[in-house]
């Protein structure tokens, strides 16, 4: 170990070289790995992804590798690219307010407990300086969510029993904690994917996989889909085949602000529709067997759907 700027938010801390991998246990950030490709082509926004590792940290993930491309493991340690990564970064003023409320409950170990603000905060917040940072934390207090008294440079706050009541209802509006909606081609050919690769997956990880075709229902079968949807944690969409139907059922899910894993057989990915290239390769999981389906699908979930 030795001492030396965090890559991402300059902080002094201790670091590492493994393999290619420079490693950094940040005070600031937490605990990383990047590549030495990805931090070549890392040059701008570094603060973004120190935001979304710092969140990572507080909700009970551990070490992960940031790397140009791969998503995957660098065993025994799952990586995530740099497209998928900054892909979690807040879309909007009210998720950066929601989300920043979020992690700091998640930073206290119980309620009542004070928070003394320092500058490591900034990342916490989601805030790109200081003024930034004052801003946020002045709005949470107006909203009443926290008590903050400024004391230069910096204050202290306690979540109020508001506060701690959004918290609540943000966690319960992400969807069941176990329940994952499976969006993919009802076809024979599919099926041990389905139960070798992706059910397999989330039983071993504790969700519990809802398939439209595995559930008896007396609605519509869109109606069935959307409340399916609305009550998940996240989904998994498989578009080997490409059905109008998983597209559907994934737009739908983002449009929730649920989190949409994409996975493709390797022999039907350039296939994928115009409207989704965006998301190919870098961000879909392109697997040749069920195996491979397995592995990359639980180093992803692990690596990018949060615990709460």
């Amino acid at each position: 170990m030795e001492d030396s700027p965090c890559f991402l938010c300059g902080t002094n801390c201790n670091s590492s070289t493994k393999n290619d991998v420079f490693f950094y246990q940040c005070p600031a950030c937490s605990e990383y790995g990047i590549t030495e490709e990805a931090s070549c082509v890392l040059k701008e926004d570094k603060h973004k992804y120190s935001f979304i590792i710092k969140e990572r940290s507080l909700k009970g993930f551990g070490t992960i590798i940031i790397t140009d491309g791969l998503d995957g493991n660098i065993e025994p340690i799952p990586c995530i690219s740099l497209d998928s990564i900054v892909s979690l970064f807040p879309k909007s003023a009210s998720e950066i307010m929601n989300r920043a409320l979020l992690n700091l409950g998640n930073s206290v170990e119980y309620p009542g407990d004070r928070i003394t603000i320092n500058e490591n905060y900034k990342i916490l917040l989601f805030s790109r300086d200081l003024a930034n940072m004052d801003y946020f934390l002045t709005q949470l207090h107006e909203l009443h969510y926290v008590s903050y008294s400024r004391i230069s440079p910096f204050g202290e706050l306690i979540i109020t029993a508001q506060g701690w009541e959004k918290i609540e209802k943000l966690n319960s509006a992400k969807g069941s904690l176990n329940q994952v909606f499976v969006a993919m081609w009802f076809d024979d050919s599919m099926e041990r994917a389905y139960n070798e690769g992706i059910k397999k997956t989330l039983d071993e990880l504790k969700y519990t996989p809802i398939r439209i075709k595995d559930k008896e229902h007396n609605d519509k079968i869109c109606d069935q889909i959307i409340s399916e949807i609305r009550k998940s944690k996240f989904a998994v969409c498989d578009f080997t085949g490409h059905r109008g139907g998983v597209y559907f059922e994934a737009g739908f899910a983002m449009g929730l602000g649920r989190p949409v894993i994409w996975t493709c057989r390797k022999d039907d990915i350039d296939n994928a529709h115009f409207d989704t290239r965006q998301y190919n390769h870098n961000n879909h999981i392109v697997w040749e067997n069920e195996k491979e389906l397995y592995e990359k699908l639980k180093n992803r979930i692990e690596a990018t759907i949060p615990s709460f």
